[in-house]
């Protein structure tokens, strides 16, 4: 039985009668209604009840619902493929859909909600459903809260709030990266100085460098290659290469930046403070972290692996800013560093050791 089969099946069933009459966006009609939408689309509508509603607190809007299987809905059609220009809606909204969808159409269909609307504001259940058709769940994609903000980050969500069971945000253009694709994160420790790698290096598909990189002199050991600049900004200067990813949402690059993606502050937020409550279990709860902050290269690396959805990726000279082979802190300048306080190289090391036992990240040559 297809999902189309399914839904069509329990809509035409009188033993489902009152099944998508439901309006589980009533109390998310203030969150809209805040951003003055002139048009909305709530997808996997049902028998549009939300759309009725939403059309009294907003006379002006142009209002529709869309639904693959219900013929009440103002447009009948798939929600991966939507028959409307980009950025034709103000807001989305989709209430208790998402779980609807089997797992391998979660991704392509936030995109295309991504490409049609501005906003979104969507509600999740995470719990299998209590209704059956022919036995079968009607929530295929059961998963945590977290999982289900990595993926709507993926598709470009930014900005993003929860209000009671509601999650609201905007879109902006992700970072796209083949999962299979080979990436690299040249890191700026003095420890690539120990290998000749830089052909191998170079014969990466992605290769990412961080903030005030230097190739020029050190082609041997670090590749001339860029495909990718991560930086912490505001940056004033020329970008150094023209594709760049911004470790904060709320940062912006200078006009020379071609491609600017930014890693959501939802994202950034957490892995601060994982970062922060390791920092203190580790020592003993001794240890003031709150000043913590994850560094640009466990920032991308995390970003890439859970939010970009990248399989694997390899490393090289990434120190996590240790002082006992050389006490240089990038490569390229030969005078003595001290060990930045903003940052913990140790409980940086031992999340990329965690990653590097679950075949997430591998390190290149020797050292």
């Amino acid at each position: 039985m297809t999902e189309l089969e399914k839904y069509q099946g329990i809509y035409g069933s009188v033993d489902f009668s009152s099944y998508g009459h439901t309006c589980h966006g009533a109390r998310a009609i203030p969150i809209i209604a805040r951003w003055q939408p002139k048009t909305v689309i709530d997808v996997g509508c049902g028998h549009n009840e939300f759309a009725q509603r939403l059309r009294q607190a907003l006379p002006e809007a142009s209002i529709i619902g869309c639904d693959f299987a219900c013929p009440s809905a103002d447009l009948i059609c798939w929600g991966h493929d939507i028959p409307q220009p980009d950025k034709n809606f103000d807001v989305l909204t989709a209430f208790d859909v998402l779980e609807h969808l089997p797992p391998e159409d979660v991704d392509r269909t936030l995109s295309e909600w991504a490409r049609i609307s501005k906003r979104f504001c969507v509600s999740i259940s995470y719990v299998d459903s209590i209704n059956r058709y022919k036995g079968e769940t009607l929530h295929p994609t059961v998963r945590p809260e977290g999982w289900w903000i990595d993926r709507l980050m993926r598709a470009g969500a930014m900005e993003i709030k929860i209000e009671g069971r509601y999650i609201y945000g905007r879109w902006i253009q992700p970072l796209r990266v083949a999962k299979n694709a080979r990436v690299i994160l040249v890191g700026n420790g003095p420890s690539i100085l120990a290998q000749k790698l830089g052909e191998q290096i170079d014969e990466f598909d992605e290769i990412v460098r961080f903030n005030d990189y230097l190739t020029t002199g050190f082609e041997k050991h670090a590749g001339s290659k860029t495909t990718l600049w991560s930086c912490f900004a505001p940056i004033s200067k020329k970008a150094q290469h023209p594709r760049i990813l911004l470790p904060h949402e709320q940062t912006n690059a200078d006009s020379s930046a071609k491609e600017v993606y930014k890693v959501p502050a939802r994202h950034y937020n957490e892995l601060r403070r994982i970062i922060q409550e390791r920092a203190l279990v580790r020592s003993g709860y001794r240890r003031d972290s709150t000043g913590l902050l994850p560094s640009s290269g466990l920032l991308a690396a995390t970003y890439l692996l859970n939010v970009v959805g990248v399989d694997q990726l390899s490393l090289i000279g990434f120190d996590h800013f240790a002082k006992d082979r050389s006490s240089q802190h990038h490569y390229w300048l030969p005078g003595a560093f001290g060990t930045p306080r903003e940052h913990d190289g140790d409980v940086e090391g031992d999340i990329f050791d965690e990653l590097r036992k679950a075949g997430r990240i591998f390190n290149i040559g020797t050292v």
